[in-house]
């Protein structure tokens, strides 16, 4: 909170080997999940869940309250002012596009890149890591959800079958979910 506070109030920070850090030209952007686990009145801690019934104005008001009352010192959060944004959980349709962003740009796009291997996706797996990533222990998590279970059903499996098979620069493969099944295959074409 000191840094914090230094940084907001001064517009600089020091490091012990007294460099300075200017701040004037800068956006800074604090994220946290601080303030979603919220007392009641009976002494009891419930968190603002995505199945939540308030709406985003009420869950609003809520964490700001109880960042108030728990997180932050005054003297920062007088400095922060009106500018606390809540992000709400991941709706179904946000999940999809993320899940297309990170399997098709970033992973199939990268070892197209740099390994020369075309990995085709099909609509399968997109909708089977959609229903994993809506499981609301996932949906918590927010985005690093997501990602880990790209990473534990998509990406290492995937990394597996290439290396398992010896798949070489030049070659096609095709992920697919099979119906009943709690894995994505990965096949050459």
């Amino acid at each position: 909170m000191d840094k914090f506070l230094q940084i907001l109030e001064d517009g600089r920070m020091t490091d012990g080997q007294g460099k300075t850090v200017y701040f004037s030209e800068t956006l800074i952007f604090f994220t946290s999940n601080a303030g979603i686990q919220v007392d009641t009145d009976q002494g009891k801690v419930y968190t603002i869940t995505p199945d939540s019934e308030m709406s985003y104005e009420e869950k609003h008001n809520v964490i700001v309250e109880n960042l108030k009352r728990r997180v932050f010192k005054p003297e920062v959060l007088n400095r922060i002012g009106e500018n606390i944004i809540l992000f709400d959980y991941i709706d179904e349709n946000t999940r999809k596009e993320i899940l297309h962003s990170v399997i098709e740009d970033k992973i199939n796009s990268n070892i197209s890149k740099t390994k020369g291997i075309i990995v085709e996706t099909d609509e399968s797996v997109f909708n089977w890591l959609q229903e994993i990533c809506g499981r609301k222990e996932v949906v918590e998590m927010g985005g690093r959800g997501i990602g880990n279970q790209v990473e534990e059903y998509y990406l290492n499996k995937l990394s597996s079958f290439i290396f398992d098979n010896s798949i070489q620069r030049g070659s096609n493969l095709r992920a697919v979910h099979k119906a009943n099944s709690n894995e994505i295959c990965f096949e050459r074409v």
